[in-house]
């Protein structure tokens, strides 16, 4: 009979506990529906048009946050937002969203999260524009071909057909400026910003006995690291954009940017400590205030118009590193190896500057700008980065002394056609027709000049001054100015386009027909 009761309670025990265990298991899901419920209309709201209604999204999804149930999902959705706001109020509340309730290893992942969306929008922005840039050159073309409906003529048919696809396409093109120019570089600035703002606030996080217990067993037991902990944080860019960054207050453990640019930053205070290696970046017009580079390598990199004040470099290795336009106020290089004279072009030193001791600043003062762009090209850096700053150190080169400075580099003719078309301000090809006609300049150099052009004027004054001598050895320059110059049509087009009065214009069209007629009998 006991044996019977004691199976009995023991039956009324297991089916109360599954009473209490379904009852409970109910009541958390009666509670998770209600809360998915609002969760999910806070998340449509979050991609609505309405900026209010996104707000109070935000604000609602911050609460969810400190939620075990929801807590991932908000992150998450939360930094989805970044991928399309433009809206500065929206993002700095998504910022301070994400940033709440989070402890260190929680800030970590969205700093990492964050980094891969501006890396995203770093790998958009050469597609993007390049197919503006293919549309562009279309859109020229095309209405070349109108303006000179003679030189290549269309019947109405092909005509119907191809203005509504120019049509179309210089939409899209407008789209496309829009998104790379001022879309993209937003968004860049935006995810810098954030980036900024979370990795300062992991570095001044005051940690609790969980957070550094668990930092110590990660390390000690799974990475085999007994090297005392610290708070300081790792930073590892990777093709990163960031523009007009805003940066301070943290201390580097590990420290490797790769392929990034900042440009238009103010970067404060900060120790970027162990230094695996920052390679192939860009740094324009950035300002560092009290920083330090140390114990690490520094390469293939330029420096442009940046402003250094009360900033060190200690026990850095630097290869291929070019400081152009820099401004140093009060700042050391310590332990240095790699610099050179020719890294530094036209710096202002203000202050104090304790230098390598193979480089003083009347060296630098006294520095060859043809000797400094030389050692650009003899370089390790993309060839892009070499010609932007040849551009830059020979801005002051004019006309032929610039072509000549150019020729003395001996660089292909696609790097010199490239390096001329960055500086066609400084070229005046007036300067150079008369260049070439004193003996100063080949045909062959004046050539690759005249073909970055597309002058009308002056390659029209350029044509009257062969054309009064035309001589085959003449007409042959004519030949080799344009890919289509074997056509006297295209020079008729020049003539034609110069805004001459009529009798001019009937005089160098009958130059120009016999010219080509003379050149043709020889």
């Amino acid at each position: 009979m006991n044996e019977f009761i004691k199976g009995i309670d023991l039956i009324y025990i297991i089916g109360i506990l599954s009473a209490i265990i379904g009852g409970i298991w109910a009541f958390y899901r009666f509670v998770y529906e209600k809360k998915l419920e609002k969760f999910k209309e806070a998340n449509a709201e979050l991609f609505s048009d309405n900026k209010q209604k996104v707000l109070t999204a935000i604000a609602t999804l911050g609460v969810y946050k400190k939620d075990w149930m929801f807590e991932k999902n908000t992150i998450d959705v939360l930094i989805s937002k970044l991928y399309t706001e433009t809206d500065y109020d929206i993002t700095n509340a998504l910022g301070n969203a994400l940033i709440q309730f989070s402890n260190r290893r929680e800030l970590f992942y969205i700093a990492n999260e964050i980094l891969d969306i501006n890396r995203n929008f770093y790998i958009q922005e050469k597609p993007y524009k390049d197919m503006a840039d293919d549309l562009d050159n279309y859109d020229a073309k095309y209405l070349n071909e109108q303006s000179n409906s003679y030189l290549v003529p269309k019947s109405k048919f092909d005509s119907a057909l191809r203005q509504p696809l120019f049509t179309d396409l210089e939409k899209k093109y407008k789209e496309l400026k829009e998104k790379n120019i001022y879309q993209l570089t937003w968004l860049k600035q935006i995810t810098a910003d954030t980036y900024g703002r979370i990795i300062r606030r992991a570095y001044n996080l005051n940690l609790g006995f969980r957070e550094i217990f668990i930092e110590h067993f990660k390390r000690f037991l799974i990475n085999w690291d007994f090297r005392r902990y610290t708070k300081n944080v790792d930073m590892r860019l990777y093709q990163n954009a960031f523009a007009y960054i805003q940066m301070a207050q943290f201390k580097t453990k590990k420290c490797e940017i790769v392929r990034s640019t900042l440009a238009g930053g103010i970067i404060a205070d900060i120790k970027f400590d162990n230094i695996i290696r920052i390679f192939d970046t860009e740094f324009s017009s950035t300002s560092f205030y009290n920083c330090v580079f140390s114990n690490g390598i520094i390469s293939q990199c330029m420096f442009q118009s940046v402003h250094f004040a009360n900033t060190k470099f200690i026990n850095i290795n630097f290869d291929d590193i070019f400081f152009i336009n820099c401004y140093f106020y009060n700042c050391e290089f310590i332990k240095c190896k790699g610099l050179e004279v020719n890294h530094f072009y036209k710096p202002d030193f203000d202050g104090t500057i304790t230098l390598p001791n193979n480089i003083t600043t009347n060296n630098i003062n006294s520095t060859n700008t043809t000797e400094s762009t030389l050692s650009v090209f003899k370089s390790d850096l993309r060839l892009t980065d070499k010609l932007k700053i040849a551009s830059i150190m020979l801005a002051e080169k004019k006309d032929a002394e610039l072509i000549s400075t150019l020729l003395e580099f001996k660089l292909k003719k696609y790097e010199i056609e490239d390096l001329i078309k960055k500086l066609n301000h400084n070229i005046n090809l007036l300067h150079l027709i008369s260049s070439y006609k004193e003996g100063l300049l080949t045909e062959d150099t004046l050539t690759i000049v005249l073909s970055t052009r597309n002058d009308y004027d002056i390659l029209a004054e350029y044509a009257k001054l062969i054309l009064l001598q035309p001589t085959p050895s003449n007409i042959d320059i004519l030949l080799k100015l344009y890919p289509n110059g074997n056509n006297k049509v295209y020079w008729e087009t020049i003539v034609k386009n110069s805004k001459l009065d009529i009798a001019d214009e009937q005089y160098y069209l009958s130059l120009i027909n016999s010219a080509f007629f003379e050149n043709k009998e020889a």
